[in-house]
């Protein structure tokens, strides 16, 4: 340790431990006395500066040392008490009270932690570990019988969001459900913090390909707010506008727009102009009319969000990278390949810096740039992207995911232009089985998988095969 930042900590009596303290990093190390035995030990409890004879006390969880400083029930704030390790195992057995006492404590450190890495993670999450959030969750669990329900469903909440921020939704949904059961038990069914969660639930579920479970989680969600919220409530306008990028996902171009509407409409009138939630809507109102073919007004909405983002955030923020990201697509599809290049180029930067090397987002952008690569004939350039975008894909996302479809697609279009037709065709079957199992018998990219191996099956004079397709094609029409 650094020797500026440590202090000395001493028993009253001069006997049992010395604990030496780093401040900085919140570390101890604690010698027995008597032995030349020393352990690690963490830093419970916040402090502002610390003497030699600050009251601690020194605590064994599941073989791990504790170090608090904190007044400790039947007047242990008296003077430092310290538990030798022969006398720890009946010290504790005895001092129920002080159990409960020391598991509200861990919790209140958990919540505090949670708090800073929440905050952490609305700027990227490259510097979160999965490790660390499973310490959190294991103190949580131990101190549940011990603190009040509501806020014990808070802190699942917070863990749920940086899950889902990490792009490991599975384990978002674990924290996410627990934040769930505790509020539908404690709350009525029209409490506003029910809506919250709901809402979570539904990001998440759109976010993983679930659109049906998303649409019935925003809609308890949507019941709630609607019955009361204020008809121009921020919150309300949050829930369309989620809403709004749920049914362009779905491909209900009508909805989506109607519903990025009403967002709209509520955020300009309480807003600021400059205000980043104004910028969301934007950006998924430049998202519809870009896959809906109206680049003229895409344009215009990405360039709206961009200029509120580019003032307000960070310039290396995950939503600034985001709508780099959009832009470089929408300038893809004009046939504007420089532009394009450059506000990818400008996403995979921020991304790089800032996300897991597995982040779904930056599969995003490897896949986007994949096409620009494809588009410009560079197929070994492509072929590099999409494989990224692969591996990430199937190594974080569920394996009927939407996202790992059109990868499949992509790779199996590829392919198939430089005439590697086995290839093509492993990938096109790939992604017609996931499409298959969570899209309608007539779903337009359905119809485009049926499509997609008629023509390679022509290509590869089976004309058996591409009857087969052609007919599906025909069924699916009807």
């Amino acid at each position: 340790m650094n020797q500026k930042t440590l202090v000395k900590l001493v028993p009253k009596d001069g006997k049992g431990v010395v604990v030496k303290v780093d401040l900085v990093a919140s570390t101890a190390e604690v010698s027995f006395n008597g032995t030349t035995e020393t352990r690690k030990a963490t830093v419970v409890g916040s402090f502002k500066s610390l003497s030699c004879h600050t009251p601690f006390q020194l605590v064994k969880q599941k073989g791990e040392y504790n170090i608090v400083f904190a007044p400790l029930l039947g007047g242990g704030c008296s003077g430092s008490k310290a538990v030798s390790a022969s006398n720890f195992t009946k010290t504790r057995v005895e001092s129920a009270g002080r159990d409960s006492m020391l598991h509200t404590m861990f919790f209140e450190d958990a919540k505090l932690k949670l708090d800073q890495l929440m905050s952490l993670s609305r700027n990227g999450t490259s510097g979160i570990q999965v490790a660390e959030l499973e310490k959190i969750d294991s103190e949580l669990e131990e101190a549940k019988d011990q603190v009040e329900k509501t806020k014990l469903a808070v802190q699942y909440g917070k863990l749920g969001m940086i899950y889902d921020d990490m792009g490991y939704y599975s384990r978002a949904e674990e924290q996410y459900l627990k934040c769930l059961n505790i509020k539908q038990e404690l709350l009525d069914p029209k409490h506003p913090d029910l809506a919250i969660t709901h809402n979570n639930l539904a990001v998440l579920y759109r976010n993983m390909g679930h659109y049906k479970k998303s649409e019935k989680y925003y809609l308890k969600c949507l019941s709630i707010d609607e019955a009361v919220l204020h008809s121009k409530h921020p919150d309300l306008a949050l829930t369309y506008n989620g809403f709004g990028e749920l049914y362009r996902k779905m491909r209900n171009y009508e909805k989506a727009e109607e519903y990025l509407g009403k967002a709209l409409d509520i955020r300009q009138e309480v807003l600021d102009p400059k205000d980043p939630q104004l910028a969301n809507t934007y950006n998924n109102l430049g998202m519809l009319y870009r896959s809906t073919g109206n680049c003229e007004k895409a344009e215009e909405y990405l360039n709206k969000c961009l200029s509120i983002r580019e003032e307000a955030l960070d310039p290396k923020h995950p939503d600034l990278a985001k709508i780099y990201n959009d832009i470089g697509v929408l300038y893809e599809k004009t046939k504007n390949n420089e532009k394009a290049k450059k506000y990818l180029d400008k996403c995979l930067s921020i991304r790089e810096q800032i996300l897991e090397s597995n982040h779904p987002d930056l599969a995003t952008t490897c896949s986007g740039l994949g096409v620009l690569y494809e588009k410009q004939k560079n197929y070994q350039k492509a072929e590099e992207y999409f494989t990224k975008a692969l591996s990430i894909r199937e190594e974080v996302l569920d394996s009927k995911h939407p996202d790992l479809a059109n990868t499949y697609n992509s790779l199996a279009r590829l392919y198939k232009k430089t005439t590697n037709y086995e290839k093509a065709e492993e990938y096109l079957l790939k992604c017609l089985s996931i499409r298959q199992e969570i899209l309608d018998s007539k779903h337009p990219e359905l119809i485009n998988s049926y499509s997609n191996l008629a023509s390679l099956y022509e290509a590869m004079e089976k004309p058996g095969k591409l009857l087969e397709y052609y007919s599906k094609i025909q069924s699916a029409l009807t």
